[in-house]
């Protein structure tokens, strides 16, 4: 440890050189205060890193880092306070009501959702350690008032002093910097005395001086900087003097002084005068500090993940050198990923958000997709356990029990949701405008709505009165599953009335709207649902605070829809637009029996299983499907941002276009599709077993043949909707229905021949047959002969990409050959096997897919699919 004290004394030795002086202020400029900073932020990181280690093993090489940094204290945060509060003044001075106008969504908003990103690793982590944290800790890491093993007190800190800082530039003008400056210091001097009294420790509040003592530098810095360059000696002597006065308020007077406020103040402001005194007679500014000073935020809040981390695996915790370096360079290496990451998002988000051109939105949907889904995958990885072992197997297989039912009701619907962009699209190039269609829709939507809902009354109705019972289930379990039912149906209603705006929204390609409200909304159920699971242990309160949470968000579309996007109405009556209305319907009748298919893979397995057999086994087979619905959702959020394009194609009637753009897109969705199988064949058993225990490790094994499934399905669902846009879907409509009926049959003749424990794989092999007989074989040959797509060529890549993904998985299975009977941590399987199946994955891609990966990464995060010009 005292060795890496030494190298932190090296790199602020490396171009070490002489400050230039002039009046440019260059001892505070930003590489002068970012190598600063990463000088700090590797000293922070060393003093929490032996909190991890008892002291008393220590030896007497370490010991002086352990006195080191025990004797600097909480000083060692002050500069990077000062350096904000020095930063926000001088960003002030500079644009000034530009800048505060800004100020909220670019300081605060941004530091906490960087703060959140963080939080949730740190909840993910806890979790899969299973560490002994309660509800409330949970819920108070979120506005910073607990910690779940993360730093915590700085974020809420730094976001105080911002607010300060904005109360004074809002409402004492921008032209008076001594009044905003001084009004910046008495509110935090407020701030100062609410922490204090809030029974909070003492280095909550006692390093605020910091930041405000960096506003009034940054207000006297002119006359600092004259005062430096006024002599070659002053600088040396402010210094040696600066120093000094630090050194006798901190270490020299008694303890009990040095620990009074005003004291230690006054040594805080000695210490950050030396720094600047010291940066005005050496410039400290090199490569490595700068790189560490820019990702220093990122730095301080995940440096505690693989310290906890790594601390639950012995091989690693338990030699101090490889423990210490691993954490290292663990840390930078995701504050270099999360903050690229972010940095990118943000800037997409915050400079395109005013100018949402069609490829701003494209673009940004598709990122929004990716993370919706990441929000998925984390909800159902560590979220859904908790949800699931606060209602048993039992609520929670009723309760997918009896969604997978009232999902049939949707059938309709979601085929005359399929036909809107396609007269949407029409009507806007006859008419200019989509209002008649908007108005007959919405009009077809309610009308199937009412009947829907007055259906499903009847119907419950119908089986609690008539005393019609399912035998597998007790009185109480059949009456909870029409309770369930009629709150599903209530959410299925308000759907249907809705979704009218929804799909103008997308119609007008508003991806990132429509995406983003779909991101929060996902966080807020998933965050509500545990909650209400762990407080009520009542699946009814999941199932209605789902359901309310649903009709919100529906409600914000409509409000966006009618105020953002003005979406047009107009007097249109049904019997006025008999004709149109036909050719909808006619055109929807095919879409009808997709559907019903798609339902009947998606769901009837389920129902099956609920009627023959038991709730558990739902359970089993609902939680083996979580993965395909994040398959899904990664392919379908490449495809779905397409759609108005495909029609617009259409009906230019540019197939060469169509086939290559069908040819990028499935070769993106490829590119994804396979990274997740492979990596989840390689690592999924350790990950399952983490997940749900290893009493649930079957779940992995009946997971993998639907993910399989999911290369060729999935990677040409651009297909269905070139059919709708060619009106050339009936042949898929009639295929489907034939092949649902024989998946049907299969299905449950095995169910009823298999033994129970084995009955999830009769609804397999069902299924398995349906749709490989029909995504794999028989509708390629009509993409290729009728529709003219090239699938001759698709299949190429396709063989490519199960080549790559094969010969990844093999290398990861057989590390894990080797280790098995070596290494029992789950975890550390989990990270050693998918890493080794991401790298040799990327070999692959790097050696002979060069092209396809740059052209993936520019065509999703920097501009949409574009088609070549002729």
């Amino acid at each position: 440890m005292s060795l890496f004290l030494i190298l932190i004394g090296a790199f602020t030795l490396i171009h070490l050189k002489p400050q230039i002086k002039n009046e440019k202020n260059s001892f505070l400029d930003k590489d002068v205060t970012l190598s600063v900073c990463g000088i700090f932020v590797l000293i922070i990181f060393l003093s929490h890193f032996l909190s991890y280690i008892d002291s008393a093993t220590l030896n007497v090489i370490d010991k002086p880092a352990k006195s080191f940094v025990t004797a600097l204290g909480q000083l060692m945060v002050t500069p990077f306070l000062f350096y904000s509060g020095f930063g926000v003044f001088e960003s002030f001075k500079k644009k000034r009501f530009n800048y505060v106008n800004g100020f909220l969504k670019n300081r605060v908003l941004k530091l906490y959702i960087s703060f959140l990103i963080a939080l949730i690793l740190y909840i993910c982590l806890s979790f899969l350690l299973k560490s002994n944290y309660n509800l409330t800790d949970y819920l108070l890491s979120f506005i910073g008032l607990g910690s779940i093993g993360n730093s915590n007190w700085y974020v809420v800190v730094i976001i105080g002093l911002y607010l300060t800082s904005f109360v004074s530039f809002k409402f004492f003008g921008y032209d008076k910097l001594t009044v905003v400056a001084c009004t910046q210091i008495i509110l935090s001097f407020f701030l100062y005395f609410i922490l204090r009294n809030g029974n909070l420790p003492s280095y909550w509040y006692n390093t605020i001086i910091a930041y405000s003592f960096g506003t009034a530098v940054s207000l006297f810095k002119e006359k600092i900087s004259k005062l430096v360059n006024k002599t070659k000696i002053l600088p040396y002597i402010l210094f040696i003097f600066s120093g000094m006065l630090f050194f006798v308020f901190y270490y020299l007077l008694p303890t009990y002084i040095v620990y009074s406020d005003f004291v230690y103040s006054l040594s805080i402001v000695f210490f950050l005068l030396s720094i600047i005194f010291f940066t005005s007679i050496c410039q400290i500014k090199n490569s490595i500090l700068l790189f560490l000073g820019k990702h220093a935020f990122w730095i301080y809040i995940l440096q505690r993940l693989p310290m906890i981390g790594f601390s639950s695996i012995n091989f690693i915790h338990s030699n101090r050198y490889v423990y210490f370096v691993a954490c290292l360079f663990f840390t930078i290496g995701l504050a270099f990923i999360f903050r690229r990451l972010f940095e990118k998002s943000w800037n997409l988000f915050v400079k395109n958000g005013s100018q949402t051109s069609e490829s701003n939105n494209v673009s940004l949907g598709i990122v929004i997709s990716y993370i919706s889904l990441g929000v998925s995958i984390i909800g159902s990885i560590f979220i859904t356990p908790k949800i699931l072992n606060a209602l048993g197997d039992e609520q929670y297989g009723l309760y997918s029990f009896a969604t997978s039912i009232t999902a049939w009701l949707t059938v309709i619907s979601t085929a005359l949701s399929a036909s809107y962009i396609r007269f949407a699209t029409k009507d806007q190039k006859e008419k200019g405008t989509t209002a008649r269609i908007n108005t007959i829709y919405f009009k077809l939507f309610l009308i199937i709505a009412i009947f829907i809902l007055v259906l499903l009354f009847a119907a419950i109705a119908i089986v609690y009165f008539s005393g019609f019972k399912l035998p597998q289930y007790t009185v109480q379990e059949n009456n909870l599953v029409l309770l369930l039912m009629l709150i599903s149906g209530i959410s299925v209603f308000s759907n249907l009335v809705f979704c009218v705006f929804a799909h103008f929204n997308n119609f007008k390609k508003q991806f990132i709207f429509t995406r983003s409200l779909t991101l929060v909304f996902s966080i807020l159920t998933y965050g509500f649902e545990v909650v209400f699971a762990v407080l009520t242990k009542s699946v009814i309160s999941v199932a209605i605070v789902s359901t309310c949470l649903s009709i919100l968000s529906f409600i914000i579309t409509v409000i966006y829809s009618r105020k953002t996007q003005k979406i047009p109405f107009d007097n249109s009556k049904i019997k006025d637009n008999s004709k149109l209305i036909k050719s909808i319907l006619v055109f929807s009748s095919f879409v009808i029996f997709n559907t019903i298919v798609d339902r009947i893979n998606k769901d009837v397995d389920k129902t099956i299983l609920g009627i023959m057999v038991n709730a558990q086994s739902v359970t089993t087979y609902t939680l083996s499907k979580t993965f395909n619905t994040y398959l899904m959702t990664l392919s379908v959020s490449i495809s779905s941002t397409f759609v108005p394009k495909i029609h617009e194609l259409v009906v230019s009637n540019k197939k060469d276009d169509l086939g290559e753009l069908f040819l990028k897109v499935s070769s993106s969705q490829l590119l994804v599709l396979c990274f997740v199988i492979g990596g989840f064949i390689s690592c999924g058993r350790p990950f399952v077993s983490m997940w749900l225990g290893e009493s649930r490790i079957a779940v992995f094994y009946h997971a993998i043949p639907f993910l399989l499934l999911d290369i060729v399905a999935l990677s040409c669902n651009l297909c269905i909707e070139i059919q709708r846009a060619m009106n050339k879907h009936k042949f898929r409509a009639v295929l489907y229905i034939l092949l649902a009926s024989i998946n049907v049959g299969i299905s449950v003749l095995m169910v009823y021949i298999l033994p129970a424990q084995y009955a999830i794989w009769g609804v397999t092999i069902g299924t398995v047959f349906s749709v490989i007989l029909g995504n794999w074989v028989i509708l390629n040959i009509y993409n290729k002969k009728v529709i003219g797509l090239p699938i001759g060529k698709y299949f190429l890549i396709v063989l490519k990409y199960i080549l790559y993904t094969g010969a990844a998985v093999g290398v990861a299975y057989l590390i894990n050959y080797f280790l098995s009977g070596r290494i029992n941590s789950n975890l550390f399987k989990f990270i050693v096997l998918g890493f080794s199946f991401v790298l040799i994955y990327f070999v692959f891609l790097l050696l002979f897919e060069r092209h396809s990966l740059r052209l993936f990464y520019k065509k999703i995060f920097k501009k949409p699919f574009l088609i070549r010009k002729k």
